[in-house]
């Protein structure tokens, strides 16, 4: 999941722990500290009265790990897992059934076209006149470009 000097996985942790955030009833904050050296520190205080870690402070790093690995050892159940599995058949069915459809209406279009490519090579033979000739030609020239797009 790292992609792109790891700001997805980071984008994808933040938005997980900004939905969990939601769940709390007392949100929790991140907070941060400045040394004087400038050096910035992220940390998480706990501000649930009756908490045993009420008033103390987490670190962004620690907690941050914590939860993605808490996200790493999830695992959907047998049931969720056979439900999705149900889900993507039917998709893959009905896309398979569609390009079926679309498949025998291409042949159906190329072979009437066929006939009537044959059909007009029938008027050709029979016809007389060059400016028939050449009307018929042009016809079946449009209908060779229109069965190549079929």
């Amino acid at each position: 999941m790292e992609i792109a000097n790891g700001r997805t996985e980071l984008r994808a942790v933040a938005g997980l722990k900004r939905i969990a955030r939601q769940q709390i009833p007392n949100q929790v904050r991140k907070e941060r500290t400045k040394t004087v050296t400038g050096a910035k520190h992220h940390y998480y205080p706990c501000k649930t009265k009756g908490c045993e870690n009420c008033r103390k402070s987490i670190r962004r790093d620690q907690l941050e790990d914590d939860f993605e690995g808490l996200l790493r050892s999830l695992e959907p159940s047998k049931g969720l897992y056979q439900l999705a599995k149900a889900v993507f058949r039917a998709i893959w069915d009905r896309r398979t059934a569609q390009a079926a459809d679309a498949s025998e209406t291409l042949k159906k279009d190329i072979h009437k076209v066929e006939t009537e490519i044959e059909a007009l090579l029938d008027r050709i033979v029979e016809s007389t006149t060059s400016s028939e000739i050449a009307a018929y030609e042009r016809h079946i020239g449009k209908l060779e470009d229109g069965k190549i797009f079929c």
